[in-house]
């Protein structure tokens, strides 16, 4: 009985880990309902599981919050700056879907953009966390790893890709994907994920 709860006991490990997710979890959702620092919550999150994915074993709220205050002003302006880009596809997105088939290059141009953007913002906030940078050397840092280590970019697009497949063509998953993402979805998936950031950003460090 001892045994089992034994914090050396790998049920308990594992219990421990667990709970530090759904906790970690809990502070990001809820440091994001302001929207405007959903940018700075991003990069705090991955912080945070960079550390535990080095097995530096970090205070949880603690270092979420540190990181929250060391990272606002940049990553605000990047999150502003991506709300910016978001909104200016939509509206391209709409005019032309009021067009033609006469503007089809164009469509595929737009999404080559979108495609780009999306790999920027896929690096740029866990390397806002990892790499002390300005804003602009951020955005081109982000850039340049998407593009450098396309192999892993591509494995990211998959990963997420999807997930909002799944959501778009199976809205009877959409209770358990709600449950498990206020539970510990976004962190394990940044935990998951900065397995891949980890291994890009040894290289540069």
């Amino acid at each position: 009985m001892n045994r089992l709860f034994n914090m050396d006991n790998i049920v308990m490990q594992t219990l421990g880990k667990l709970f530090d997710l759904v906790v970690l979890n809990i502070v990001f959702i809820i440091s994001c309902i302001p929207v405007f620092t959903i940018g700075t919550s991003i990069s705090s999150l991955y912080t945070v599981t960079l550390k535990i994915v080095r097995k530096k074993e970090p205070y949880i709220i603690k270092g979420f919050f540190e990181a929250f205050r060391s990272n606002f002003r940049q990553s605000t302006i990047l999150w502003i700056f991506c709300l910016i880009m978001i909104c200016f596809l939509g509206y391209d997105y709409r005019i032309l879907n009021t067009q033609g088939s006469d503007f089809s290059i164009l469509r595929i141009l737009l999404i080559l953009i979108t495609l780009i953007l999306c790999a920027i913002f896929l690096y740029l906030f866990p390397v806002v966390s990892h790499f002390n940078s300005p804003t602009t050397k951020a955005l081109q840092n982000a850039l340049l790893l998407s593009i450098a280590h396309l192999p892993w970019t591509l494995l990211l697009f998959l990963y997420y890709g999807t997930i909002l497949y799944l959501l778009l063509h199976f809205p009877q998953i959409l209770g358990l994907f709600t449950l498990i993402g206020m539970f510990c979805g976004f962190s394990l998936s940044a935990l998951l994920t900065s397995l891949i950031y980890n291994h890009i950003f040894k290289k540069y460090e």
